[in-house]
Formats: C-alpha cells, structure tokens, sequence
C-alpha cells in the first residue's frame, strides 16, 4: 500500500497534455503533408504551362526554316535573304511572347571562352538598337559557362529533337527549351533555344505558400481545439473519474479494518465504447475484490482456530509419548531416551516404552503412513492397541498379529503402520523382537562400534488379516547400547534431494558412542539438521535409545 502511495505522489504525464500533444503533432503532419502535395500540384502546372508555351514558341520560330541555307550562312558567314527573313520571324517571336532569350547557337566546346558561335538572336523592338552588338558567327566569348556549353554540344549530338528543364542563371531562374536544327541530311548543326523567366513564378509560388500557410494553421487551430475539447469529452474525464476512483478504493483497502466497510464505486459513465466497458469491469473488479477478502477473512479465521486446535493436538500427542527422563530413576539396570520431530504440527510417528512387569521393559517404534491430523489419529489407535495388548502378557510376534487383525477392521482410509518392538528380559539381557516392515535396529557392543541389526522383516499392520511376524532374540550384554528409529533419519533429505543414509546416521552415532543418550540423540537430530542446510523436513524424525548397564 505504501508503495502505491509513492507512485501516486510521483510526477505523472497528463493524459490530456498527451492527448493535446498528439493532436498538434497530427495536425502539424497533416498539415505539411496537404501543403506539400499542394506545392506539389501546383508546380508541376506551372511547369506543365511553361512547357507549353516553351514548345510553342519554338514551333513558331522554326516553322518553315531552310535549314540548309542556314547552315551555308554559318559556313560562309554571308546572310541570305532566307537568313534575314527568319531573324525577322524571330524578332516577331520574341515581342509577341513573355521571353527573355531567343537565339540560335552552334555549340563548340565545353571550355570557359567562346565555347558558343551565335548565328540568330531574336530581338523586341526596343533591343533592336543593339542589332551590332551580336551577328552571324560571333564567338561567345564568356556569355555561356562551360557546362552550359557541353550540355548544349551533347544535347545537339545526342540526336535528340526537343528539350525541356528549369534552371538557374546570373539572371535568375530560366525554364529553357532546347530544339536541333538538322539539315536535309538529318545532321544536327545548331541549337535553338527559348528562355523564359521563371522570376514571376517563384514570387507567385512563394505568395500561395503564404496563403496555404495561413489558412491551414487557421485550420489547423480550429482542429486542435476541436479535436481536444471532443477528446476532453469522451475520454480525458472518463479517464480521470475511473481513476479518482480506483485510487479512493484501492486507499480504502488500506483504511478499513473489515472488508465490509469498503464502499463499491458508482461511475456514471456512458460512452457506450471500450471506456464504459472499462468502468463496468472495474466495478466488478472491485466487487469481486471485496467478496474476496471477505472469503479470505473466513479462511484466516478458520484457520485460526484449526491452529489452535492443531497446537493443542500437538500438545496431546506429545504428553501421550514418553516424556519424563530420566524415565526409571530407581531402576539402575538400564537407561533409555527418546525424542519426536514431527514433520507437521503433529505426525503419525511414535514410540513407546514401559514394563510389562518387574523384570520385563518393551519397546515400540512405530511409523503410521502420512502425515497430519489423519496419521496423528491413526498413531493414538495404534498405541493404545499396542500397549494393550503387550500388558496383557502377549509376546512380540503375539501383539503385531492380533493388533494387525484390529487395525484391519474397518481401515477404510487403506492406512498402514510400520513396527518394530522387543521386549527385554532385565535380568537376563535378552530381548525378543518383531518386525512388521520397519526400519533395522541398530546395536552397539561395549568398547565397539555401531552397526545395523539386519533383522527379518514382517509385513506391515492393518493392510492384510491373519499375517504372521516372526520373532527373533538379540542379547545385550552390560555396556551395550541399542538403538531404533523411524525412516524420517536416514531418508532426511538436502536440497539437492540426497538422502542422508544408514552410513551417515551410524558415522553420527560413532562419534559420540561415549555420551549420554539424551547427548547422542541430540548429536544425531544436529547432523541431520547440518546436511539438510535449511532444505525442508518431509518427514518426522523419531529415535530411541537404551543403555543396557
């Protein structure tokens, strides 16, 4: 919640000044993209007019030409009489049209200096007092550029008719057309070409930029704030209800102490789009959410109270084992110890000690299958039966066989229980034994080691009526110890899922066979713990141990 609290504190972008943002930004595009394709069209009508004035003028200046008489007037240097009519027809041309230039050239060169040999130039009536300034076969001494000459020189010997392109001049901005003058053999001699000032149109170009300029920024404008006041309308506001209130419930789960008290938003949202679908799913979402937390709430409060119940459980099942040490202060034949760590709160493992008279301790080691209240319920019956039966004077393989047979009634829940037990003769130092698929004991001989006791397994109780568990005998010798335990030692797992093992386990108890049970057992239950390194424990882990003094 905390943390919530700070994102909304942050600075945040406006989802209007977005909105507001992207609606500039298309109009701006939309805008150059209309005044673009204006130019656009409008230049290439422009073009498309100089172009045919261009192919017009020129088709009246040649019109007719004796264009081999004009090729022996170049060659000669003399003027004909057809020369002069066509510098009349010319001059005519060029007075009766908007042009600026209107010559016939013999392209020479592409060098800096008289790269052009003028033959015809049109002129208006006021030129015509210059009429000495330019005749047949001048050079063109640094009129033309170079690249104006060779693009001349090359376009005269491509063998093209007529051409046509924009460009710039000392004098401005020129739309040219270019036309070869070919004898009666087909053979390009001279170029006519036409110019006309493109000044005018440019003025005019720039002018309807202007314009277009203006009147679609005043567009522009109007769709702007048309677009955001719309945009205000139908999503900002919408936006921003659904947020105050999202905000209020989400700071109401933080307030409240009961989910009762949390109040259901009401957004009075009708745009019948996705946004109105938005405010209903949250609704609904907030409904949910308290319905939720109100099941949750149950479930804790169960929970809860199955805590307690189980902690008390837990509580039973402890004082129901064995739990007083030492456990026989007057008798200083023996020494026993014992200890259980369930898995859970309280688990189906469970062992047992008492004497069945003077002279005579049994011992039990029991594994219920599962875990929890079921083989914690489980373990009480097995117990009770066990010990009940062994009080009554019954011999090891005796008990397994009769309370196998009472386990089996009406065991609808298909649980089983392993057992180990022996009933030690005190005077003696025998003791009688029986396994009912349980783990193997474990002895260790005075001044020696640890080993296992590999005894012969019965099958385990409550599964099948009428088994049999055969019985065998062990004799313990003064300073022998004797130990027993359920799967939970050897399978006790890391988290790499290893197994501890027998090998681990009797290598823990070699190495305190000197200590006190209670300090043994302790020594095994920290091994154990030390190679799990915090894995978790699956099972329960319950040990038994018996100095035979």
């Amino acid at each position: 919640m905390e943390q919530i609290n700070q994102m909304n504190q942050k600075k945040k972008k406006s989802v209007g000044k977005s909105l507001l943002f992207g609606c500039i930004l298309f109009a701006v595009m939309i805008t150059a993209m209309a005044q673009s394709i204006g130019f656009y069209i409008y230049y290439q009508g422009m073009m498309g007019k100089y172009k045919e004035s261009v192919n017009s003028v020129l088709g009246t200046a040649t019109d007719g030409i004796d264009t081999d008489d004009l090729k022996a007037c170049i060659e000669t240097g003399i003027k004909s009489e057809a020369y002069q009519q066509l510098q009349q027809r010319m001059n005519i041309v060029k007075q009766n049209n908007k042009i600026e230039y209107l010559y016939i050239l013999r392209p020479l060169n592409g060098e800096a200096r008289d790269n052009m040999q003028y033959v015809i130039t049109g002129m208006t009536k006021e030129e015509l007092g210059d009429t000495d300034n330019v005749s047949l076969g001048d050079y063109s001494q640094d009129d033309f550029t170079g690249d104006v000459a060779l693009h001349y020189l090359d376009f005269m010997e491509s063998g093209k008719d007529i051409e046509y392109y924009p460009n710039k001049t000392a004098f401005g901005y020129m739309y040219t057309g270019l036309q070869s003058i070919k004898d009666s053999n087909g053979t390009a001699f001279a170029v006519i070409s036409v110019d006309i000032s493109m000044n005018e149109v440019y003025r005019t170009m720039g002018n309807f930029l202007v314009i277009i300029l203006v009147y679609t920024g005043i567009l522009t404008l109007f769709f702007i704030m048309a677009a955001f006041v719309w945009l205000r309308k139908r999503i900002i506001r919408p936006i921003e209800t659904v947020q105050t209130e999202v905000l209020r419930f989400v700071d109401e789960l933080g307030r409240v102490e009961h989910p009762e008290e949390l109040h259901i938003p009401v957004l009075d949202i009708h745009t019948e789009d996705e946004l109105e679908n938005l405010a209903k799913s949250f609704v609904q979402m907030a409904v949910g959410t308290k319905r939720t937390l109100l099941e949750l709430l149950e479930v804790m409060q169960e929970k809860e109270r199955i805590g307690a119940e189980l902690s008390v459980a837990t509580r039973i099942q402890a004082d129901m084992l064995p739990c007083i040490f030492p456990a026989f202060p007057q008798r200083a034949e023996f020494d026993i110890y014992a200890t259980m760590t369930p898995a859970k709160e309280v688990g189906g493992d469970f062992y047992d000690f008492f004497l069945q008279d003077e002279d005579h301790l049994a011992m039990v080691m029991a594994d219920v299958s599962g875990k929890g209240v079921p083989a914690a319920l489980f373990m009480v019956i097995t117990k009770t039966l066990l010990k009940n039966s062994t009080q009554n004077g019954l011999s090891p393989g005796a008990v397994l066989k009769k309370v196998n047979n009472q386990l089996c009634e009406n065991n609808e829940a298909s649980m089983f229980v392993t057992v180990w037990i022996g009933i030690l003769t005190i005077s003696k130092g025998k003791m009688i034994c029986a396994n009912a698929g349980h783990e193997y004991p474990v002895i260790c001989r005075k001044g020696g080691a640890y080993e296992l006791v590999e005894d012969q397994h019965g099958f385990v109780l409550a599964v099948m009526e009428d088994m049999s568990y055969e019985e065998y005998e062990l004799e313990l010798h003064h300073g022998d110890h004797f130990f027993v335990y359920t799967d939970g030692v050897p399978e006790a797992t890391n988290a790499s899922n290893e197994l501890f093992g027998n090998e681990r386990m009797l290598d823990a108890l070699n190495q305190c066979r000197e200590q006190s049970l209670e300090e043994l057992l302790g020594t095994v239950k920290r091994e154990i713990d030390g190679f799990a390194d915090g894995a978790p424990q699956f099972d329960d882990i319950t040990m038994l141990a018996l100095d035979y003094k």
